[in-house]
């Protein structure tokens, strides 16, 4: 693949181009404007320390001279980060993409890779599935243990099916707990929005290779979208997502947020999941929240978080929310769960986990791969 790179120094340009490539280097704007219009290169990569002119001034120029089909990748300077997406955004430029700032040489080899599908170890991109892939959205009224429950029960899920490809998403902007947790900074699907203009090209890029892949689940991918999205961006990335995995998990978090992104989301899901905690102030809360969705969105059912057998009974849960409860995730303590925070661990894959929270998502997991094989039955 012919690359043309736009980089201060061209000694230093192998330190971070994919193998495969063969690079056309130059050192500034000048050389670049040349370059472009004697040669056809399937890509552009620019670092924006080599323009001396404005950012609209050379990006716009750059994007006029190509063709669409050439993928411009911006590789910006903390200064012109904000700057060159909202140019973009505004100029709706196609196949166009910027980098963090902040990426290391390595990081930028590793977005280029997966940006221009250089990948040697990829996997197919249709492989036998169970079906068209179901999304399923969680969302609580705040504090009700969502994320827990998406880093601990997918991993029950992909170890009881093992023939089904689970991913995670943290949708969650103002508190990504998962995106941390699993440290998923690099594997941010935000990152590839231009895909998401043209439906077609969207499901026609690799999205698995985006993901983080588990090192003892190889079934189990986990990413980040945490970012401010539009409703034809979620709309056609969960297109996408459901013809590469059988099992999607959105971590949306706070459900009062973004209403019409959220309303798409949920429009879109498959099982929209809305935790609640056992006692009456987050109960009535919920019944408020849930009383403006009933009749706009899919059914939504009841997940009792934090839950004691000697608190409200789930039948009067389910009786006062109006709502069915789909189930019950046990309470833990709370030195338990900050442990496992703090220390990176999974609770359902410590050497002694808490034995009715493990047995809690086991259920849920049992009851979802038995219902999958009665629908591939069925069809």
């Amino acid at each position: 693949m012919s690359i043309l790179v736009c980089y201060p120094i061209k000694s230093l340009v192998q330190v971070f181009l994919p193998e495969g490539c063969e690079a056309l280097t130059v050192e500034n704007y000048e050389e670049l404007s040349m370059k472009i219009s004697g040669s056809t290169p399937c890509a552009i990569v620019i670092f924006t320390e080599t323009m001396d002119v404005p950012p609209w001034d050379w990006l716009t120029w750059i994007y006029n001279q190509t063709s669409q089909d050439v993928v411009k990748i911006i590789v910006p300077l903390h200064r012109d980060e904000e700057l060159i997406h909202r140019i973009i955004e505004t100029s709706c430029m196609s196949n166009t993409f910027v980098l963090p700032a902040k990426l290391s040489n390595d990081e930028i080899r590793f977005q280029l890779t997966c940006l221009l599908g250089l990948g040697k170890d990829r996997e197919p991109m249709h492989e036998t599935k169970m079906g068209e892939g179901k999304i399923y959205t969680l969302v609580s009224y705040g504090s009700a243990g969502v994320s827990t429950f998406c880093i601990n029960y997918p991993v029950v899920l992909a170890s009881l099916a093992t023939d089904s490809k689970v991913a995670v998403i943290d949708f969650n902007v103002e508190k990504p707990d998962i995106t941390n947790f699993f440290q998923l900074a690099n594997n941010h699907l935000a990152l590839y929005r231009p895909y998401l203009l043209n439906t077609g090209k969207a499901e026609s890029q690799d999205w698995k290779s985006i993901f983080k892949r588990s090192a003892h689940l190889p079934n189990l991918y986990l990413a980040t979208a945490a970012t401010r999205w539009k409703g034809y961006e979620i709309s056609s990335l969960l297109s996408a997502l459901r013809k590469q995995f059988d099992y999607i998990f959105i971590d949306w978090g706070f459900c009062f947020r973004e209403q019409e992104v959220l309303h798409r989301l949920l429009l879109m899901s498959d099982s929209s999941m809305f935790f609640v905690r056992p006692d009456p102030f987050n109960l009535e809360s919920s019944r408020k929240w849930l009383s403006k969705w009933r009749n706009t969105t899919s059914p939504i059912q009841l997940v009792v978080s934090h839950y004691h057998k000697d608190e409200m009974s789930i039948e009067r849960i389910r009786s006062f929310m109006g709502t069915p409860v789909l189930g019950v995730v046990p309470r833990l303590s709370y030195s338990r769960v900050l442990h496992s925070l703090q220390s990176k661990s999974i609770l359902v894959e410590e050497l002694f986990p808490p034995k009715t929270y493990l047995n809690s998502l086991r259920s849920f997991a049992l009851e979802e791969v038995h219902r999958r094989k009665r629908e591939v039955l069925i069809t």
